[in-house]
């Protein structure tokens, strides 16, 4: 059960393991301590899942993949420079671990350094050049960057290794929608959905090609189930506004616009689509009384 897939499972039989055994090696205490540990983390527990691996390397100093795990549980918990310090001890043992160099470049690129992340990218392509993950991060590096081409190019080479790789889909749509192709963003939206029904950000772009199309009914209702998912997404409220000023349901445009306004006050946007709202109510003909003062 130490080795389960199931996470309970492999916490309760490592633990068992643990408690049980008195004739377990240091060697087999470390192991069973990591894979507790590893299971601890992805249960959403870092505190106990860092006890356990701080543990296994007191018994195993060199125990390469408790510094790459530990090294995870830490940029989860937004300690990046400790995460890569851990996960430079786990290169400095083995230089060939590709999910270590990706794992470094994430936390690269989310304590703000992207030339570092994309060389870590760089290296860990260079030793696999199936590596998705790496060829996925490349091009959310671009994306950032402002290089769609690029991007683009980079999350296709990723969907060629897994047709179902969901964050590559969305981000080559965000790539799509960038250069004014909404239909084929469109696509690749609706599988990532498919393969993710609750993941906000790719609803979320879905609802913006689906308004460049002119669909605006499936636009709000794309919007809506952001908002499910994360009431205060507050780009899909006021995006929402607009959408539904555009079917002429002006009293619920603009209730989106106070709800945006009520969670960020200092949304740059707000005042501008307020003014696009009213402008719509005016060329249809509507009354402004329910604007609120």
């Amino acid at each position: 059960l130490c080795l389960s897939q199931d996470g309970d499972q492999r916490i309760e039989g490592c633990t068992a393991l643990l408690t049980g055994a008195a004739s377990l090696t240091e060697a087999e205490r470390a192991e069973a301590l990591h894979n507790r540990g590893v299971a601890r983390g992805q249960a959403g527990e870092p505190d106990s899942a860092l006890a356990d691996l701080d543990a296994a390397l007191t018994l195993e100093p060199g125990m390469v993949k408790a510094y790459a795990s530990r090294g995870v549980v830490r940029a989860l918990r937004g300690e990046f420079d400790r995460a890569i310090a851990d996960f430079d001890a786990a290169l400095a043992r083995d230089p060939v671990r590709v999910t270590v160099w990706v794992n470094r470049a994430r936390a690269e690129m989310e304590r703000g350094d992207p030339v570092t992340a994309r060389a870590n990218y760089d290296r860990a392509l260079g030793l696999d050049p199936r590596a998705v993950d790496a060829r996925a991060g490349r091009a959310l590096l671009a994306s950032r960057a402002g290089e769609t081409a690029a991007a683009i190019t980079d999350f296709t080479a990723a969907l060629k290794l897994d047709p179902e790789h969901a964050a590559a889909l969305v981000g080559r749509a965000r790539g799509l929608l960038a250069q004014g192709r909404p239909q084929a963003a469109l696509a690749d939206l609706d599988r990532a959905i498919a393969l993710k029904p609750n993941l906000a950000g790719a609803l979320f772009a879905r609802g913006r090609a689906r308004h460049i199309l002119g669909d605006y009914t499936a636009a709000v209702a794309d919007y809506d189930r952001v908002l499910m998912i994360d009431p205060k997404f507050t780009i899909a409220l006021s995006n929402r506004a607009l959408a539904l000023a555009m079917t002429g349901q002006f009293t619920d445009a603009l209730a989106s616009l106070d709800r945006t306004a009520a969670l960020a006050p200092a949304h740059a946007e707000v005042q501008r689509i307020r003014a696009a709202v009213l402008a719509r109510m005016a060329a249809s003909g509507a009354t402004t009384a329910l604007v609120k003062p």
